[in-house]
């Protein structure tokens, strides 16, 4: 149960508005209270800065995603298509990623949200042999698409 903060979060969000750090961090609570022994990958990708969940230490068997852009944070389900979506708030056109778009910190009390958290992960791809969750930490290579100066 790895629950602190990368510090590598905050230099990599520095180019992006207050607001979007603090959803990234108001939803990825959410997260780990439903998945509290996942492994965290931050990813500090070409587009968005990410957090990704997953009960291997790969992110090709992730079931939640979690990435900051420049205006909004996007909640991510890996297997999206396969989840319960009554109200059609999942959005996407891909053959199996779904997200929905969330503008403020307070959208992470949503409790059709939280349902979702829950079925991806109750979900979500678990090894035979239980590997201790862990963080990881990846930067990838290139240039980067980030907001304008604050």
């Amino acid at each position: 149960m790895l629950h602190a903060v990368p510090s590598e979060l905050f230099e990599f969000m520095a180019p992006y508005p207050h607001e979007v750090l603090e959803t990234m961090l108001a939803i990825r609570k959410v997260v780990l209270v439903a998945a509290p022994d996942a492994t965290e990958i931050l990813v500090d990708a070409t587009n968005a800065v990410a957090f990704g969940y997953t009960y291997t230490h790969s992110y090709v068997q992730g079931f939640i995603h979690i990435a900051a852009y420049s205006k909004h944070v996007n909640l991510g389900f890996n297997q999206g298509t396969s989840l319960t979506d009554p109200e059609g708030r999942l959005t996407g056109v891909g053959t199996r990623v779904r997200h929905v778009s969330l503008a403020t910190a307070s959208a992470s009390a949503d409790p059709y949200l939280r349902d979702l958290i829950e079925e991806a992960e109750r979900n979500a791809f678990r090894p035979t042999k239980t590997l201790e969750p862990k963080q990881i930490v990846t930067v990838m290579k290139g240039a980067r698409r980030r907001p304008r100066s604050l």
